[in-house]
């Protein structure tokens, strides 16, 4: 094994973990370096360069010590120890670097917390959910840009510090309304976010068994989801899907008093929009449907966005936009802007005339199930479907992969599977929905797949991704 890359391998890991030093030995004590060459590259914050100088210099100072004690040959001996400790060296400067790491987060937060104070007019609409985040945050961002002067996080901003960055350097007096997306994996996350920027309207999309492996059990994912309701302002507007029966079962006792719009095509006693006419364009690229708000207004509106819950999402966003005061006609013309979302559900046609349908950024059970149903649309053409299934999904994940490999079986005609842990219960679902053993093929890595699709994939074929999985996971 070549040394710098196999250090380079536990910075990228360590970093990929987040410093989680439980996480990152986990990840070790199940594989040390069975893939040194990591797809997801190290990013050089001031962070990781600081701790890897500081576990470099720890390994150096032991190799000089034993080469001042004991010789050439000592030295020489630890320094073959210390590349394979080294994530011992890493684990000390990340404890080393953990006060100033503290503190630094602290400025940082303060001084963002401290900026927004002086905008008392600023609106804050905050977003949280096991799924469907992102696609909330794009379409609020497209319409209420057609009202105010709108930010919206970057996809991959929504912890603490990120957002704090973002603030710092983004947000103006101009700034008319901030949205906001929220992560979490653990508890109180999202009561810290909301600490940073409390909400005027909290929305949230849905609760389910993502990341179930971090919370440890769906109980402390939705407790830890419903903390931006607990958290928002005291006359904070909640904007909840009526769709997701958890978020319907724990609703009440989450609000403390404050005001609460539901969205989703749901039949019962919820006060909600509604959704009629639903209809896909005969290439399978588009719908329209009509939309009733609480009033009885009509909306007549169509969206690129191919998912079945492409509907549900706008009337959320509309739920937001009118309570904000815009109007009709600029409500509409905002939903005509909206278009897909990079690596969910995007499509795009090859030079080689194969349609394909990007879904690799989309690692929860529903929007899996979801990216069959869209599959299925295209009746009249063949279907491959390829992935490595879902990460995180706790102790009902050969359940959620043999469920998912039972939906496949009545949709697709190859299915293209990623070896590791979660695969095997895929196949075992397709199998037991009956799909024909010489429709599954098998690859080592998600590489080797996509190598050889040009040889699989002809022209007027649709191929859908679903997900991708990180490195640090088997």
């Amino acid at each position: 094994m070549n040394p710098a890359r196999l250090i380079r391998y536990h910075i990228a890991l360590l970093q990929l973990e987040q410093y989680d030093l439980g996480r990152y030995f986990g990840v070790l004590a199940r594989r040390y370096s069975v893939n040194a060459d990591m797809r997801q590259k190290a990013v050089w914050t001031t962070k990781l360069k600081a701790i890897t100088l500081i576990a470099i210099i720890a390994a150096a100072a032991v190799t000089a010590i034993s080469l001042y004690l004991a010789g050439a040959i000592a030295a020489a001996i630890f320094a073959l120890i210390s590349l394979f400790i080294f994530p011992t060296y890493l684990a000390l400067a990340v404890l080393i670097t953990l006060p100033l790491d503290s503190f630094a987060k602290g400025r940082i937060l303060h001084k963002a917390r401290h900026k927004l104070a002086r905008f008392p007019n600023l609106k804050v609409v905050a977003i949280t959910g096991s799924y469907g985040k992102t696609t909330m945050k794009a379409v609020l961002a497209a319409i209420l840009t057609e009202r105010f002067a709108t930010l919206a996080t970057p996809e991959s901003v929504n912890t603490p510090v990120g957002i704090a960055r973002f603030i710092l350097e983004k947000v103006s007096a101009e700034t008319e309304v901030l949205v906001v997306e929220m992560g979490a994996h653990h508890i109180g996350d999202i009561r810290e976010l909301c600490a940073l920027t409390p909400p005027d309207v909290a929305v949230l999309t849905g609760i389910n068994e993502a990341h179930m492996e971090r919370f440890g059990s769906l109980v402390k994912t939705v407790s830890a989801k419903f903390e931006i309701v607990r958290h928002s302002k005291p006359a904070a507007i909640a904007v909840l899907n009526a769709e997701d029966k958890r978020v319907r079962g724990e609703y009440e006792k989450n609000l403390e008093g404050r005001t609460v719009i539901f969205y989703g095509d749901l039949t019962g006693d919820l006060p909600r929009y509604g959704i009629a006419d639903v209809r896909f364009e005969p290439d399978g690229l588009r719908q329209s449907f009509s939309l009733t708000n609480a009033h009885g207004e009509a909306y007549h509106l169509s969206t690129p966005l191919l998912g079945g819950y492409a509907p549900a999402t706008i009337m959320g966003a509309v739920c937001v936009a009118e309570t904000l005061g815009m109007t009709r006609a600029e409500i509409t013309h905002g939903v005509a802007m909206t278009r897909p979302l990079a690596h969910r559900l995007e499509p795009f046609t090859a030079a080689s005339g194969v349609l394909v349908i990007d879904d690799s950024y989309n690692g929860n059970p529903d929007g899996a199930r979801e990216a069959v149903r869209v599959l299925a649309r295209f009746k009249n053409k063949r279907k491959i479907y390829v992935t490595p299934g879902l990460v995180e999904m706790g102790s009902r994940s050969a359940e959620i992969h043999r469920m998912i490999g039972t939906d496949l079986a009545a949709v697709a005609d190859i299915v293209i599977l990623i070896k590791n842990s979660a695969t095997g219960a895929i196949a075992e679902g397709l199998k037991a929905g009956d799909f024909k053993s010489q429709g599954i093929l098998w690859f080592d890595t998600a590489l080797d797949a996509h190598a050889a699709l040009p040889a699989i994939l002809k022209s007027g074929d649709v191929v859908l991704f679903q997900n991708d999985w990180p490195d640090n996971y088997l």
